[in-house]
């Protein structure tokens, strides 16, 4: 294995183990009877409040079917969203009509680039941060599944929750990376997808 790729994957081990850290630390709170506190993994983010879900296992589908948009309803705008992307600046290096990722790189582009496409489509409120999340992710995955692993796209995935202008629920983003990683992003078919 190369330096490189020990370097990636040390990287995305130590995010998974912030998200570990941050849901851990949110559980405990709650317990204690807080509402609010500071992630030791990610200091300068706040944890979210917990959301309690009585559906039991079932609830984390059922959260993420209520918060992610369906794939069908962002499909609508795929055209546009093809018309639109070679202007953006600086121009997308990846091939935005790829059969194996190119629906998940377009529902991003659509999300962060042209939102107000997807307003009526999108159950979570602007600026779509777990949704924008969600296709990137599903997008990394599908990538790297037919060049490899790549550090700098894992990166980008952090650095989209690091950016974020609202508090994250740590505990839907590692719900949203448990579903990547078990369907690859074929999920969209959840209950009401």
């Amino acid at each position: 294995m190369e330096a490189r790729d020990l370097a990636t994957h040390a990287e995305v081990d130590t995010f998974r183990v912030g998200v570990a850290c941050s849901v851990l630390a949110q559980d405990l709170n709650a317990f204690r009877g807080y509402t609010r506190a500071t992630s030791t993994a990610f200091p300068s983010s706040p944890i979210a409040p917990r959301q309690e879900n009585a559906a039991g296992l079932g609830g984390a589908v059922q959260r993420l079917a209520n918060i992610l948009a369906p794939a069908a309803k962002l499909a609508a705008h795929r055209e546009e969203v093809l018309l639109r992307a070679p202007e953006l600046d600086p121009p997308i290096a990846i091939d935005i009509d790829n059969t194996a990722y190119g629906t998940a790189l377009c529902n991003y582009l659509l999300l962060t680039y042209w939102p107000s496409l997807a307003e009526a489509s999108v159950p979570e409120q602007p600026p779509y941060t777990y949704n924008r999340y969600y296709w990137f992710r599903v997008f990394v995955r599908q990538y790297t599944s037919l060049h490899g692993s790549d550090g700098g796209l894992e990166q980008q995935a952090f650095q989209m929750l690091e950016g974020a202008q609202h508090p994250i629920d740590w505990r839907l983003i590692k719900e949203i990376d448990e579903e990547v990683t078990k369907t690859g992003g074929a999920s969209r078919h959840l209950p009401g997808m």
